[in-house]
């Protein structure tokens, strides 16, 4: 189903010009969302524009949707934008449906330059405990991501799990996180491995204050990571 946050908001698209109208998230430093895009696909050149002037212009750079150039009609559509290789949204300053022929912004946004744009976060660094368990960093990649970075674990504990849940501490009755292979079991060895989390169902980083490499049987917690409120880290766009 639709992730319910998008990335963080810029602006609104509703000038009435063409039928434009919709709303336009950040979601990364590469990527934008628009969310319930229209736009009645009247206009005779009209594309998404991002540019470096002060305001919008011919000059600007098209970015590429996949269906047809110029813009179609549109109803409420959901669209991810991805920016042109190895820019990132502060290298501009406004993002418009623009018409080239007529040499005119239907509705644009602006992008301040001090955008505090979603990223991943680093919630715990270089943390071992027992059963040789250590980690070079425990990283939330996005709103349904973590990563595990350098991952060492022996694999002979009798019942341990990725598991994530509320409170000020591990517990026993956390959610077991799928492994990387999306299978919930117990957990095997691992040296020197990138391990990239999925968390189940709905669940997102929001709903948890710990991850956790947890012994169920011993209730033991062998490296675990707080997750802080409020993490500005991207949507998770796969869900897109």
């Amino acid at each position: 189903e639709m992730p319910s946050y998008l990335g963080k908001p810029l602006g609104n698209l509703n000038t009435g010009v063409h039928g434009v109208g919709g709303k336009v998230h950040v979601a990364s430093s590469d990527t934008l969302v628009l969310q319930d895009f229209t736009y009645d696909g009247l206009g005779p050149d009209a594309h998404f524009l991002i540019g470096t002037t002060d305001k919008p212009d011919g000059s600007g750079t098209v970015i590429p949707v996949d269906r047809a150039m110029p813009l179609p009609a549109y109803d409420k559509s959901t669209i991810v934008l991805k920016l042109p290789p190895g820019k990132k949204i502060t290298d501009f300053r406004w993002f418009s449906v623009y018409c080239r022929k007529a040499q005119t912004s239907f509705a644009h946004v602006d992008i301040p330059s001090d955008l505090q744009y979603p990223r991943p976060a680093t919630v715990a660094s270089n943390i071992s405990g027992a059963h040789n368990t250590r980690a070079e960093a425990i990283i939330v990649e996005d709103k349904r991501t973590l990563v595990l970075k350098n991952f060492y674990y022996d694999g002979s504990a009798p019942d341990a799990f990725f598991l994530a849940g509320k409170g000020d501490r591990p517990m026993p009755d956390g959610t077991k996180i799928p492994d990387e292979t999306g299978r919930v079991r117990k957990l095997l060895g691992y040296v020197n491995a990138n391990v990239r989390l999925t968390l189940p169902g709905n669940l997102t980083v929001d709903d948890i204050d710990w991850f956790a490499v947890y012994c169920i049987t011993y209730t033991e917690t062998f490296i675990q990571a707080k997750i802080p409120k409020g993490l500005n880290v991207p949507p998770n766009i796969q869900l897109l």
